[in-house]
């Protein structure tokens, strides 16, 4: 569910309303959490859902971040990162997201450095 928003202060942005629940299998949010599972906890989730390939949550994982490409809606793509407590579990993930076109390679290793950095703090504080 989304919490927080940080609205651009572009003329024109993409938004998206506190309180909406974005599924877990589809969004670089949700595949921050999945990738975080344990395999039998990940394994009832897909006996409902269809989820990303194994390989693709194993590299989510390994980096500590996860992108979305039109996954969930089309033309949006997303980068997500997560925010962990103390105890090293996810308490929340921080995202980034607008059109897909913008979200590039590019786009993702100036804006990752950053998100990453906030992450970091935010966990600090838990």
């Amino acid at each position: 569910a989304c919490i927080s928003v940080a609205m651009s202060k572009r003329p024109i942005s993409v938004n998206i309303s506190i309180g909406t629940v974005l599924p877990i299998e589809t969004t670089a949010q949700g595949k921050i959490w999945l990738a975080d599972m344990g395999m039998q906890d990940r394994l009832k989730w897909a006996k409902q859902h269809e989820l990303p390939p194994e390989a693709e949550l194993a590299e989510i994982a390994a980096s500590g971040f996860a992108r979305n490409r039109g996954e969930n809606e089309p033309e949006i793509g997303a980068l997500s990162v997560p925010i962990r407590d103390s105890s090293g579990k996810i308490a929340a993930t921080l995202s980034t997201f607008g059109m897909l076109n913008r979200f590039d390679d590019a786009m993702v290793e100036a804006a990752l450095p950053k998100l990453k950095a906030v992450a970091e703090e935010l966990s600090a504080e838990l």
